[in-house]
């Protein structure tokens, strides 16, 4: 082996330079990148509310959002209590932290994304997501609960996050999926694979033609998503800092 310390120093600076000129982009990372969000949220910060009492007129469980909440609902018809919890943690993040950004973290309630949608499910995005225009929440059946549900996922007041999150879901329990998938094993191009012989080569060309989705979208509920086919993944619809 020859070289000095400044040929290491050189060769390792233009290997972490070519390391970032291309990578692979996640699932997670695609999904935020086409529904046009930023890609980088700081998350140090998170401030939790409790939602189990909203029905109760006198509770005093976070008082500064959800009993806050409650008194101007019926005069902002249009606002959500995540809505308003937002505004509110972003004054607070720029009068005591410095504009860092303050995540509410809903408790009490049964939110994790289910397929099909259970009452808890329904109930929890409903209180959060819906604007209440009382008092309190309205109460409904178990079946009501999920019937409004499926018609507030489907409405142009649903957030896209909440959409989002319903989808994957629902599409992972449709086609069986228990995990996130990943590539397979086995790359087959010519730099890893240059002894490939034609014949071969024509098969996978054929399969993978066939095989590969030209659909821009895909359908989930009436909603449809980007799949990103067609989408600038060398332009960010955000800037990044570096």
């Amino acid at each position: 082996m020859t070289g000095d310390k400044a040929d290491v120093i050189r060769i390792t600076r233009q290997l972490l330079n070519r390391s970032l000129a291309n990578r692979t982009i996640s699932k997670q990372e695609c999904m935020v990148e086409l529904a046009e969000l930023p890609l980088v949220v700081c998350t140090e910060m998170t401030e939790t509310i409790n939602i189990s009492g909203s029905y109760k007129i006198k509770s005093t469980a976070h008082s500064d959002y959800v009993t806050r909440y409650r008194r101007i609902a019926s005069g902002n018809p249009a606002l959500s209590l995540h809505e308003f919890v937002t505004e509110e943690l972003a004054k607070k993040a720029n009068r005591n932290h410095g504009g860092k950004i303050i995540i509410p973290h809903y408790v009490g309630a049964n939110g994790q994304p289910k397929y099909p949608p259970t009452k808890e499910y329904a109930m929890a995005t409903l209180i959060v997501h819906r604007p209440w225009k009382a008092s309190k929440p309205a109460k409904y059946s178990d079946d009501d609960w999920i019937d409004q549900f499926k018609m507030f996922i489907k409405s142009e007041a649903c957030p896209l996050t909440v959409k989002l999150e319903y989808a994957r879901v629902r599409e992972r329990v449709i086609k069986k999926r228990n995990a996130e998938p990943v590539a397979t094993d086995e790359c087959y191009d010519n730099e890893d694979h240059p002894g490939m012989d034609e014949e071969t080569r024509d098969i996978i060309n054929i399969v993978t033609h066939l095989t590969k989705p030209t659909d821009p979208f895909f359908t989930v509920e009436d909603i449809k998503f980007d799949k990103g086919l067609n989408y600038n993944w060398s332009k960010r619809c955000f800037p990044v800092s570096v």
